[in-house]
């Protein structure tokens, strides 16, 4: 996102765990997932998990590489749920950029980015 001129602060706990960490933590997961999936009924026989896995280690690498280059765009830190505090108050916080409003009307359990970020995360609910 960040190289077709979206600025974007992400806010995680785990951003406050090195790299090598992250990296540790995000293999880790990545082989539980995988493992998942290689012993599921419901996987198509055409989806190629090899292809899938070399995708997410891919991304995975962007991610790191991005992390370490602008520190300053990654907060570890939780996203609170309030009454009378949404997303878009809560990420203004953190952000040194304009003001960001959040999507007007989220899926049920979902908070979703601002508009122009493709992303969403689970509710704290």
């Amino acid at each position: 996102m960040r190289a077709n001129g979206v600025d974007v602060v992400a806010v995680d706990p785990l951003y406050a765990l090195s790299n090598t960490e992250l990296k540790q933590r995000a293999l880790a997961d990545l082989d539980a997932a995988m493992s998942t999936l290689s012993a599921s009924q419901g996987i198509r026989p055409e989806f190629n998990l090899i292809a899938c896995r070399q995708e997410h280690i891919q991304a995975l690498d962007a991610f790191l590489i991005d992390h370490n280059t602008y520190p300053d765009r990654y907060i570890a830190a939780n996203l609170r749920q309030e009454p009378g505090l949404d997303f878009a108050s809560e990420a203004a916080v953190y952000s040194s950029t304009q003001p960001i409003r959040s999507n007007a009307n989220p899926p049920d359990g979902m908070i979703t980015a601002p508009k122009g970020c493709h992303c969403s995360i689970p509710s704290l609910k």
